[in-house]
């Protein structure tokens, strides 16, 4: 219970952050869309979470650049 709380903390600490990036928004939509239709909702999040960062690091490396 305690990850899925925290995979959700880092989701929606994702979504506030500024500037958006589009890729992420995109995730973060695709991710809500699956918690709805799948059976599986702390996989979903743990693994959502772990790849939404992922990008959001990568694209603030490559804006940097």
């Amino acid at each position: 219970m305690r990850a899925l709380a925290a995979s959700l903390l880092v989701l929606v600490w994702m979504a506030l952050r500024r500037p958006r990036f589009a890729t992420v928004d995109a995730v973060l939509v695709a991710l809500a869309v699956s918690l709805l239709v799948n059976d599986s909702p702390r996989d979903i999040v743990a693994y959502g979470a772990v790849s939404c960062a992922a990008l959001r690091f990568w694209e603030e490396t490559r804006r940097v650049q």
